[in-house]
């Protein structure tokens, strides 16, 4: 959105653009073709599946009841390296009740953080950890798919999404190609592909769905994005993350 902002992309032509739905795209420049959920991924070996926390909420009050238990064993984005990380971590904070709750049980929990869904979950799968938390759906599927031992929960309170989005550039070095894949990406075909992604693979282990209530407010595209790349608010936003899951040692004496 930024780049395509400051004219760094070519739009695409009008009957093409008219494949993608009016919410998925902007100027005809960016278009979003795929959803990303965020999830909790968890080891099937250490955590059976009736103990999982199935919200939010639930996944603070196990790590507040059992603190010894989660210390070093719940993992999450390093939000100051990834892109993914930071966008769901400001979805969770507008969820006012629960976000400062969560990441304060983060901090006392000890956690780790990850620059990417993948590595989150070859951690799970190794039993590094036993839960990771926001998690893009696509990357936990590919991980049972390659036979990891991991279950999966879609929470049941909310559930940040995010979109995958492309443009065509302006200086693009073979413009046709590079529209041509675009127009694949929207169309009926791409979106299949796009969904199959984030279908649960046969014999997954998945707890709950995604909600479809919470699409419409998160999934935009539009210049509301830009607020993401405030240089002074990532700065207070990611100050105040840091503080919470990495507090202070206590002071001798």
């Amino acid at each position: 959105m930024e780049l395509a902002n400051t004219g760094c992309a070519a739009p695409l032509a009008k009957p093409v653009a008219a494949q993608a739905p009016a919410w998925a795209q902007w100027r005809r420049e960016v278009f979003a073709f795929s959803l990303e959920p965020a999830v909790f991924v968890y080891n099937r070996r250490l955590m059976p599946r009736g103990e999982a926390p199935l919200s939010h909420l639930a996944l603070v009050e196990v790590m507040r009841d059992d603190p010894e238990a989660w210390r070093g064993r719940i993992g999450t984005y390093d939000i100051e390296q990834s892109g993914s990380g930071y966008n769901y971590a400001n979805f969770d904070a507008r969820q006012a009740t629960i976000y400062g709750r969560l990441i304060e049980s983060f901090g006392r929990s000890q956690v780790k953080t990850y620059c990417c869904s993948n590595e989150m979950v070859d951690a799970v799968a190794r039993g590094d950890i036993l839960l990771a938390y926001n998690v893009q759906l696509s990357y936990a599927y590919a991980g049972q798919r390659a036979g990891e031992d991991v279950g999966v929960v879609l929470p049941s309170d909310f559930q940040a999404i995010q979109t995958r989005s492309a443009m065509v550039t302006r200086d693009a070095r073979n413009p046709p190609d590079a529209a041509a894949f675009l127009e694949m990406l929207i169309s009926a075909r791409g979106q299949a592909l796009s969904a199959a992604q984030i279908a649960p693979p046969t014999g997954s282990t998945t707890l709950g769905t995604v909600l479809d209530t919470e699409r419409a407010s998160q999934v935009v595209v539009d210049p509301s994005l830009l607020s993401l790349r405030d240089a002074a608010r990532r700065a207070r936003f990611i100050e105040e993350w840091r503080g919470a899951i990495r507090p202070p040692e206590p002071a001798d004496g």
